[in-house]
């Protein structure tokens, strides 16, 4: 018998939020998750941001040896201390479990919208979708390319649409976006466990904007946020278009270092 996992990846959830819901009964599919398996605090990474940490996730390095630490690039001759670069899948450093998976073993794997992923790279015996940042966020890039045409189109908003809504606080609008972009998640996922794939890695950043949005009201006394004017804690940008200049990561560790 061959046992098939499914990773459910929430970024920016915490038990504190969590916790009061599922005791409440709000959040009866991932309280009875929890009580069926295992669960824990995690430790993130130094620097605890979003792109460093998945990164990690991946490749099971920590951010000094994959080479990322935010979603810019870093230049000390800025007073951030970033680009205006955006990192994506050609600057991290070491092959993926992904990869390692595929090459050793006849599993087959689904990666769906991990941050960090575009461009998407072929992975043997694996799907794998890309996710944030992306040029487009409306349309699927994946491989293999043809699963692109299979899943359809990927959110109904596209980055300035989503902006705008944001500044308008058009709920209805973004909620419609959220719960297209989680219906897509969830037929994806079931019908990858369905076909008797063995790995589903299934990913979501919806819980993460949220709290940027709405934590002041959580956690009034965090200084970076206001219940006036909800921003970020860490910088951001819209995803750049910069091409890749690397062969695939599933080639030799040589491909998959980006020269500096």
């Amino acid at each position: 018998m061959r046992f098939r996992t499914l990773i459910l990846g929430l970024d920016g959830a915490t038990f504190d939020v969590i916790d009061p819901l599922v005791a409440r009964g709000t959040m009866p599919a991932l309280g009875a998750l929890a009580a069926r398996g295992v669960r824990a605090r995690l430790r993130s990474t130094c620097p605890p941001v979003s792109a460093p940490a998945w990164v990690t996730f991946l490749t099971g390095k920590q951010p000094g040896k994959h080479g990322v630490f935010n979603f810019q690039n870093l230049d000390g001759r800025r007073y951030s201390g970033f680009s205006e670069t955006l990192v994506n899948s050609s600057y991290f450093r070491g092959a993926t479990l992904l990869d390692h998976l595929g090459r050793a073993s006849d599993v087959r794997s689904l990666a769906y919208r991990i941050p960090m992923t575009y461009p998407a790279w072929e992975v043997p015996n694996g799907v794998l979708v890309s996710g944030p940042p992306l040029p487009d966020r409306r349309r699927i890039h994946a491989r293999p390319a043809s699963v692109e045409a299979e899943l359809g189109t990927a959110s109904p908003l596209s980055h300035d649409e989503l902006s705008a809504a944001k500044r308008a606080r058009d709920v209805a609008r973004i909620d419609a976006c959220n719960r297209f972009e989680l219906d897509l998640l969830e037929r994806t996922t079931r019908r990858y466990l369905e076909a008797g794939y063995e790995l589903v890695v299934s990913f979501t950043g919806i819980p993460d904007t949220l709290h940027h949005a709405f934590w002041a009201f959580h956690d009034p006394a965090r200084r970076c946020t206001s219940r006036t004017r909800p921003r970020r804690c860490a910088p951001s940008s819209r995803a750049g278009t910069r091409r890749s200049t690397r062969p695939s990561r599933g080639s030799s560790p040589a491909a998959t270092t980006r020269r500096r």
